[in-house]
Protein backbone atom coordinates (compact mmCIF):
# COMPACT_ATOMS: atom_id res chain seq x y z
CA UNK A 1 0.00 0.00 0.00
CA UNK A 2 0.95 3.20 -0.69
CA UNK A 3 1.62 6.00 2.24
CA UNK A 4 -0.34 8.94 3.00
CA UNK A 5 0.80 12.50 2.83
CA UNK A 6 3.16 12.94 0.47
CA UNK A 7 5.44 11.15 -2.07
CA UNK A 8 6.86 8.13 0.11
CA UNK A 9 9.23 5.60 -1.63
CA UNK A 10 5.74 4.13 -3.05
CA UNK A 11 8.01 1.21 -4.93
CA UNK A 12 5.34 -1.68 -4.98
CA UNK A 13 2.21 -1.51 -7.67
CA UNK A 14 -0.60 -2.49 -5.91
CA UNK A 15 -4.44 -2.49 -7.39
CA UNK A 16 -5.42 -0.91 -3.80
CA UNK A 17 -4.52 2.69 -2.83
CA UNK A 18 -4.61 3.62 -0.02
CA UNK A 19 -4.69 7.81 -0.16
CA UNK A 20 -7.43 9.33 -1.63
CA UNK A 21 -7.17 11.61 -4.46
CA UNK A 22 -6.78 15.35 -4.13
CA UNK A 23 -10.13 17.12 -3.65
CA UNK A 24 -11.20 19.44 -6.28
CA UNK A 25 -13.77 22.17 -5.00
CA UNK A 26 -15.49 23.39 -7.82
CA UNK A 27 -14.04 22.27 -10.85
CA UNK A 28 -15.01 24.72 -13.99
CA UNK A 29 -16.56 23.55 -17.30
CA UNK A 30 -15.07 23.66 -21.08
CA UNK A 31 -17.33 26.47 -21.77
CA UNK A 32 -15.40 28.37 -18.53
CA UNK A 33 -12.00 28.17 -21.20
CA UNK A 34 -14.06 28.34 -23.99
CA UNK A 35 -16.14 31.94 -22.97
CA UNK A 36 -12.73 33.50 -21.77
CA UNK A 37 -12.69 36.25 -24.52
CA UNK A 38 -16.00 38.25 -22.79
CA UNK A 39 -17.06 41.89 -22.18
CA UNK A 40 -15.48 42.24 -18.80
CA UNK A 41 -11.48 41.77 -20.40
CA UNK A 42 -12.97 44.57 -22.93
CA UNK A 43 -13.60 46.97 -20.14
CA UNK A 44 -10.07 46.64 -19.53
CA UNK A 45 -6.46 48.12 -21.42
CA UNK A 46 -4.52 45.33 -22.30
CA UNK A 47 -0.61 45.09 -20.76
CA UNK A 48 1.83 47.43 -22.82
CA UNK A 49 4.96 45.14 -22.27
CA UNK A 50 3.96 41.22 -21.57
CA UNK A 51 7.11 39.12 -20.80
CA UNK A 52 6.66 35.03 -20.94
CA UNK A 53 9.21 33.45 -18.82
CA UNK A 54 9.32 29.29 -18.08
CA UNK A 55 10.30 26.20 -18.85
CA UNK A 56 9.04 24.04 -21.32
CA UNK A 57 5.36 24.13 -20.13
CA UNK A 58 5.64 27.88 -20.62
CA UNK A 59 7.15 27.05 -24.13
CA UNK A 60 4.36 25.50 -25.47
CA UNK A 61 6.20 21.93 -26.37
CA UNK A 62 3.51 20.15 -27.33
CA UNK A 63 0.94 22.97 -28.50
CA UNK A 64 1.69 23.10 -31.89
CA UNK A 65 4.25 24.09 -34.59
CA UNK A 66 7.33 25.85 -34.11
CA UNK A 67 6.88 29.37 -34.77
CA UNK A 68 8.70 32.64 -35.82
CA UNK A 69 8.49 35.94 -34.48
CA UNK A 70 5.14 38.12 -34.94
CA UNK A 71 5.66 41.97 -35.42
CA UNK A 72 4.74 42.85 -31.73
CA UNK A 73 7.31 40.22 -30.21
CA UNK A 74 11.05 41.44 -29.29
CA UNK A 75 13.56 38.90 -30.47
CA UNK A 76 16.21 38.11 -27.63
CA UNK A 77 18.14 35.82 -26.07
CA UNK A 78 17.83 32.28 -27.91
CA UNK A 79 15.38 31.35 -31.10
CA UNK A 80 12.10 29.77 -30.88
CA UNK A 81 13.39 26.06 -32.55
CA UNK A 82 16.09 25.48 -30.02
CA UNK A 83 14.00 26.59 -26.83
CA UNK A 84 10.88 24.79 -28.69
CA UNK A 85 8.30 27.51 -28.75
CA UNK A 86 5.19 26.58 -30.19
CA UNK A 87 2.51 28.01 -31.52
CA UNK A 88 0.18 26.91 -28.98
CA UNK A 89 1.90 28.28 -26.21
CA UNK A 90 -0.36 30.14 -23.41
CA UNK A 91 1.50 33.21 -23.79
CA UNK A 92 0.89 33.12 -27.89
CA UNK A 93 -2.54 32.63 -27.32
CA UNK A 94 -2.68 35.59 -24.79
CA UNK A 95 -1.31 37.92 -27.48
CA UNK A 96 -3.68 37.30 -30.11
CA UNK A 97 -6.63 37.73 -28.37
CA UNK A 98 -8.58 40.84 -26.28
CA UNK A 99 -5.64 41.46 -24.87
CA UNK A 100 -3.13 42.19 -27.20
CA UNK A 101 -0.24 43.64 -25.79
CA UNK A 102 2.25 46.66 -27.40
CA UNK A 103 5.18 44.71 -27.43
CA UNK A 104 5.61 40.89 -26.65
CA UNK A 105 9.02 39.19 -25.39
CA UNK A 106 8.95 35.41 -25.25
CA UNK A 107 12.06 34.02 -22.95
CA UNK A 108 10.40 30.62 -22.02
CA UNK A 109 12.84 27.99 -23.02
CA UNK A 110 12.46 24.08 -22.62
CA UNK A 111 13.88 22.20 -20.70
CA UNK A 112 15.31 25.20 -17.83
CA UNK A 113 15.46 24.73 -14.37
CA UNK A 114 14.58 27.37 -11.75
CA UNK A 115 18.23 28.29 -11.87
CA UNK A 116 18.51 28.48 -15.54
CA UNK A 117 15.10 30.99 -15.74
CA UNK A 118 16.95 32.92 -13.24
CA UNK A 119 20.06 33.29 -15.34
CA UNK A 120 19.04 33.38 -19.13
CA UNK A 121 15.90 34.48 -19.20
CA UNK A 122 14.88 37.25 -15.92
CA UNK A 123 17.90 39.45 -16.93
CA UNK A 124 16.67 39.86 -20.83
CA UNK A 125 13.28 41.28 -19.49
CA UNK A 126 12.74 44.91 -20.21
CA UNK A 127 12.51 47.69 -17.42
CA UNK A 128 9.25 48.63 -18.36
CA UNK A 129 7.54 45.03 -18.30
CA UNK A 130 3.87 45.85 -16.88
CA UNK A 131 2.86 41.98 -16.93
CA UNK A 132 4.95 38.71 -16.91
CA UNK A 133 3.81 34.99 -16.68
CA UNK A 134 5.87 31.97 -15.26
CA UNK A 135 5.65 28.69 -15.76
CA UNK A 136 8.12 26.06 -14.65
CA UNK A 137 9.94 24.05 -11.76
CA UNK A 138 9.16 20.81 -13.05
CA UNK A 139 12.73 19.97 -13.89
CA UNK A 140 13.84 20.43 -10.18
CA UNK A 141 12.21 17.78 -8.95
CA UNK A 142 13.10 15.23 -11.27
CA UNK A 143 9.63 15.43 -12.94
CA UNK A 144 11.23 13.78 -16.42
CA UNK A 145 13.13 10.87 -14.81
CA UNK A 146 10.19 10.14 -12.60
CA UNK A 147 7.58 9.57 -15.91
CA UNK A 148 10.43 7.82 -17.90
CA UNK A 149 11.48 5.72 -15.20
CA UNK A 150 8.38 5.02 -13.60
CA UNK A 151 5.83 4.95 -16.36
CA UNK A 152 6.43 4.90 -19.90
CA UNK A 153 9.80 3.10 -19.62
CA UNK A 154 9.71 1.32 -16.34
CA UNK A 155 12.81 -0.19 -14.61
CA UNK A 156 12.00 -1.16 -11.09
CA UNK A 157 15.76 0.27 -10.06
CA UNK A 158 15.86 2.98 -12.42
CA UNK A 159 12.30 3.88 -10.70
CA UNK A 160 13.51 3.03 -6.70
CA UNK A 161 16.42 5.32 -7.08
CA UNK A 162 14.82 8.59 -8.90
CA UNK A 163 11.85 7.99 -6.38
CA UNK A 164 13.83 8.14 -3.38
CA UNK A 165 15.58 11.12 -5.17
CA UNK A 166 12.03 12.95 -5.48
CA UNK A 167 11.22 12.19 -2.30
CA UNK A 168 13.74 14.31 -0.92
CA UNK A 169 12.85 17.21 -2.73
CA UNK A 170 9.06 17.44 -1.01
CA UNK A 171 10.97 16.16 2.00
CA UNK A 172 10.31 19.52 5.11
CA UNK A 173 14.34 20.11 4.26
CA UNK A 174 13.61 19.80 0.57
CA UNK A 175 10.41 21.90 0.02
CA UNK A 176 12.40 24.48 1.94
CA UNK A 177 15.72 24.50 -0.82
CA UNK A 178 12.71 24.43 -3.38
CA UNK A 179 10.82 27.49 -1.76
CA UNK A 180 14.13 29.66 -1.48
CA UNK A 181 14.82 28.65 -5.16
CA UNK A 182 11.19 29.95 -6.37
CA UNK A 183 11.82 33.05 -3.87
CA UNK A 184 15.01 34.12 -5.14
CA UNK A 185 13.56 33.87 -8.56
CA UNK A 186 10.29 35.72 -8.01
CA UNK A 187 12.81 38.70 -5.98
CA UNK A 188 15.06 38.93 -9.27
CA UNK A 189 11.89 39.31 -11.16
CA UNK A 190 11.12 41.97 -9.12
CA UNK A 191 14.11 43.94 -9.20
CA UNK A 192 14.15 43.67 -13.11
CA UNK A 193 10.78 44.77 -13.60
CA UNK A 194 9.41 46.45 -10.05
CA UNK A 195 5.98 47.63 -11.23
CA UNK A 196 5.20 44.83 -13.26
CA UNK A 197 2.15 42.29 -12.03
CA UNK A 198 3.79 38.57 -12.01
CA UNK A 199 1.48 35.58 -12.72
CA UNK A 200 2.69 32.23 -11.72
CA UNK A 201 0.39 29.62 -13.69
CA UNK A 202 1.48 26.02 -12.10
CA UNK A 203 0.42 22.53 -13.20
CA UNK A 204 -1.85 19.84 -13.88
CA UNK A 205 -1.98 16.00 -12.37
CA UNK A 206 -1.40 14.54 -15.41
CA UNK A 207 -3.70 11.05 -14.67
CA UNK A 208 -7.55 10.85 -14.24
CA UNK A 209 -9.47 9.99 -11.08
CA UNK A 210 -9.42 7.54 -9.16
CA UNK A 211 -5.63 6.86 -10.14
CA UNK A 212 -6.63 2.70 -9.51
CA UNK A 213 -9.04 2.56 -12.48
CA UNK A 214 -6.23 4.24 -14.75
CA UNK A 215 -3.95 1.64 -14.81
CA UNK A 216 -6.48 -0.64 -17.05
CA UNK A 217 -7.10 2.07 -19.38
CA UNK A 218 -5.57 1.15 -23.07
CA UNK A 219 -2.13 2.58 -23.76
CA UNK A 220 -1.25 3.91 -19.92
CA UNK A 221 -0.55 0.36 -18.07
CA UNK A 222 3.03 0.12 -17.86
CA UNK A 223 3.68 2.03 -14.26
CA UNK A 224 1.23 0.69 -11.69
CA UNK A 225 -1.44 2.95 -9.70
CA UNK A 226 0.71 3.90 -6.82
CA UNK A 227 3.33 5.41 -9.54
CA UNK A 228 1.11 7.38 -10.75
CA UNK A 229 -0.83 8.86 -7.83
CA UNK A 230 2.98 9.50 -6.51
CA UNK A 231 3.72 11.69 -9.89
CA UNK A 232 0.21 13.05 -9.54
CA UNK A 233 0.87 14.10 -6.26
CA UNK A 234 4.26 15.82 -6.77
CA UNK A 235 2.47 18.13 -9.39
CA UNK A 236 0.41 19.59 -6.62
CA UNK A 237 3.55 19.56 -4.71
CA UNK A 238 5.17 22.01 -6.68
CA UNK A 239 1.83 24.22 -6.76
CA UNK A 240 2.12 24.57 -3.29
CA UNK A 241 5.90 25.34 -2.63
CA UNK A 242 4.87 28.37 -5.36
CA UNK A 243 1.73 29.26 -3.01
CA UNK A 244 3.91 29.14 -0.34
CA UNK A 245 6.50 31.72 -1.36
CA UNK A 246 3.74 33.80 -3.50
CA UNK A 247 1.47 34.31 0.13
CA UNK A 248 4.40 35.08 1.80
CA UNK A 249 5.38 38.04 -0.73
CA UNK A 250 2.72 39.14 -0.57
CA UNK A 251 2.46 39.19 3.42
CA UNK A 252 -0.38 36.81 3.42
CA UNK A 253 0.75 34.13 5.60
CA UNK A 254 2.63 30.69 4.43
CA UNK A 255 -0.60 29.86 1.89
CA UNK A 256 -0.71 26.90 2.67
CA UNK A 257 -4.78 25.87 1.96
CA UNK A 258 -4.36 28.41 -0.43
CA UNK A 259 -5.74 27.54 -4.08
CA UNK A 260 -5.44 31.15 -6.37
CA UNK A 261 -2.94 33.25 -4.28
CA UNK A 262 -3.85 37.79 -4.95
CA UNK A 263 -1.83 40.08 -5.73
CA UNK A 264 -0.85 42.89 -3.28
CA UNK A 265 -3.46 45.76 -3.26
CA UNK A 266 -1.75 47.91 -5.79
CA UNK A 267 -2.03 45.27 -8.20
CA UNK A 268 2.07 45.05 -8.89
CA UNK A 269 2.69 42.31 -6.82
CA UNK A 270 2.59 38.25 -7.28
CA UNK A 271 -0.95 35.99 -8.34
CA UNK A 272 -0.56 32.25 -8.27
CA UNK A 273 -2.95 30.10 -10.73
CA UNK A 274 -3.76 26.56 -10.26
CA UNK A 275 -4.77 24.84 -13.74
CA UNK A 276 -5.69 21.88 -12.09
CA UNK A 277 -9.22 22.42 -11.80
CA UNK A 278 -9.77 22.91 -15.22
CA UNK A 279 -8.20 19.77 -16.64
CA UNK A 280 -10.72 17.64 -14.30
CA UNK A 281 -12.37 15.52 -17.04
CA UNK A 282 -9.28 15.67 -19.02
CA UNK A 283 -6.56 13.76 -17.93
CA UNK A 284 -4.74 10.35 -19.47
CA UNK A 285 -7.17 7.89 -19.04
CA UNK A 286 -10.57 10.20 -18.69
CA UNK A 287 -10.64 9.23 -22.79
CA UNK A 288 -8.72 9.57 -25.88
CA UNK A 289 -10.84 12.08 -27.24
CA UNK A 290 -11.64 14.17 -24.26
CA UNK A 291 -7.64 14.79 -22.87
CA UNK A 292 -5.65 17.77 -22.76
CA UNK A 293 -2.44 16.65 -22.51
CA UNK A 294 -0.57 15.20 -25.75
CA UNK A 295 -1.55 11.59 -26.39
CA UNK A 296 0.16 8.72 -24.41
CA UNK A 297 3.36 7.63 -26.11
CA UNK A 298 3.43 4.36 -27.48
CA UNK A 299 6.04 1.84 -27.46
CA UNK A 300 8.00 3.07 -30.02
CA UNK A 301 7.76 6.64 -28.77
CA UNK A 302 8.62 6.29 -25.27
CA UNK A 303 11.91 7.59 -24.99
CA UNK A 304 11.53 11.01 -26.52
CA UNK A 305 8.98 11.77 -24.07
CA UNK A 306 9.98 15.93 -24.15
CA UNK A 307 10.80 16.53 -27.64
CA UNK A 308 7.50 15.55 -29.09
CA UNK A 309 5.58 16.98 -26.29
CA UNK A 310 4.16 13.75 -24.36
CA UNK A 311 3.17 14.89 -20.65
CA UNK A 312 2.62 18.15 -21.79
CA UNK A 313 -0.59 19.98 -22.59
CA UNK A 314 -1.98 20.90 -26.27
CA UNK A 315 -3.45 24.01 -27.38
CA UNK A 316 -6.49 23.31 -25.89
CA UNK A 317 -4.41 22.92 -22.40
CA UNK A 318 -2.90 26.19 -23.20
CA UNK A 319 -5.52 27.69 -23.56
CA UNK A 320 -6.99 27.24 -20.30
CA UNK A 321 -3.94 28.35 -18.72
CA UNK A 322 -4.29 31.64 -21.31
CA UNK A 323 -7.61 31.92 -19.38
CA UNK A 324 -6.49 31.75 -16.15
CA UNK A 325 -3.62 34.39 -16.89
CA UNK A 326 -6.74 36.95 -18.11
CA UNK A 327 -8.33 36.66 -15.00
CA UNK A 328 -4.95 37.69 -13.29
CA UNK A 329 -4.26 40.58 -15.33
CA UNK A 330 -8.13 41.57 -14.79
CA UNK A 331 -8.13 41.13 -10.62
CA UNK A 332 -4.91 42.95 -11.52
CA UNK A 333 -5.88 45.82 -13.24
CA UNK A 334 -9.11 46.47 -11.36
CA UNK A 335 -6.79 46.85 -7.77
CA UNK A 336 -4.57 48.93 -9.60
CA UNK A 337 -7.69 50.68 -10.73
CA UNK A 338 -9.04 50.94 -7.04
CA UNK A 339 -5.67 52.38 -6.16
CA UNK A 340 -5.72 55.47 -8.71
Amino acid sequence: MVPCGGLGLALFCTALITCPAASIDIPRSQEAVDQSGDHKLQQIRPPRSYVALGDSYAAGVGAGLYRPFPNNETHVGRDDRNCKRQYGAYPVQFTQEVLTPSTFTFLACAPESLLAVSTNQVPLIPSDAELISFTGGTVDVLLGALVLHCDTNYDYAHCSNTLSAAETFVSDTGLRGLRAAIRELLMGIRAYAPDALVVIIGFARFYGSPVADCVTHPGAQRACSSHKDVINQLMLDVNNAFIDVVDALNGAGDGSQAVDSGSTIDGTGFIFKSPDDLFTGHRYCDGEFRQWFVHYPTESEKYNLWEDGYFHPLEVGHRAYKVLLEEAWLEGSRRRQRRL
